[in-house]
């Protein structure tokens, strides 16, 4: 039997923050704090205690992270001003990457610092996004677009084998979905629904092998779940959501 287990407290709460890395090396980024004020602040954690690093490139919430504790990327997010930025991670510092090509917040990012993908998010000028673009530790430069645009999704992958997952909508207003889609490095394919449609949601692993945990979706106020829920590769290609392994914990 799996178990859930308490691990050492955050320096302090943060939410809307931006995740990278992994169990025993992992980055928080920026977020809201307590006071309700965004920070720039970088928290790193061994496995057993929680650190500060290095600053992020400015006061930030809903970017969107991916990559390792020592070789980060972040991208997105607000204000408004920051949704074009990019920021590279090198264990200790961070500096300015490439700028995206679409400004964007609560997108999906996936891959490495040196290839990874964005794709949905809000953005400055277009409501909602269904673009996606592709980093090569340089420049960003355009993919295939989304079936359907959404922001406030889950995401898992590489930049060659990634899935989109859940998400609100725009129409109607700000409702939550529970389609995926997959990436094959060029276009955008349909997969399997995930159980319980919900958005602004916790996700990691793999195309073929992953988690999504917790969200939200609005009634038409806001319902928080605990539910998780696991994908594995199925029959229909990497990222089918196997109804065997889905597990659902409501508290």
């Amino acid at each position: 039997m799996s178990v859930w287990l308490k691990a050492i407290m955050l320096p302090a709460g943060v939410q809307d923050h931006g995740e990278v890395g992994s169990q025993n090396a992992a980055l928080g980024l920026s977020g809201i704090s307590s006071g309700n004020s965004r920070t720039s602040t970088t928290m790193e954690y061994n496995g057993s205690t929680w650190g500060t690093g290095g600053s992020y490139l400015n006061t930030m919430q809903f970017l969107q992270g991916t990559g390792t504790q020592n070789s980060g990327l972040g991208a997105g997010g607000a204000p408004y001003t920051q949704h074009f930025r990019t920021g590279e991670y090198n264990g200790s510092s961070w500096s300015n990457g490439g700028n995206l090509t679409h400004c964007r917040c609560m997108a999906g990012v996936t891959g490495t610092q040196n290839a990874a993908l964005a794709f949905g998010g809000l953005s400055c000028s277009v409501p909602l996004l269904s673009c996606t673009e592709e980093y090569n530790g340089t420049s960003w430069s355009t993919g295939g677009n989304m079936n359907q645009g959404r922001f406030g999704l889950g995401g898992a992958g590489t930049q060659n084998d990634s899935i989109a997952m859940t998400g609100y909508v725009c129409s109607p207003s700000n409702a939550s979905v529970n389609n995926s889609e997959l990436y094959n490095g060029a276009t955008w394919s349909t997969s399997t629904a995930v159980n319980v449609r919900r958005c602004r949601v916790g996700s990691d692993g793999t195309a073929g092998n992953g988690i999504l945990v917790g969200g939200a979706i609005r009634t038409p106020s806001c319902v928080y779940y605990s539910c998780t829920e696991e994908f594995t590769q199925g029959p229909a290609g990497p990222g089918t959501p196997n109804t065997s392994s889905v597990v659902h914990i409501h508290i």
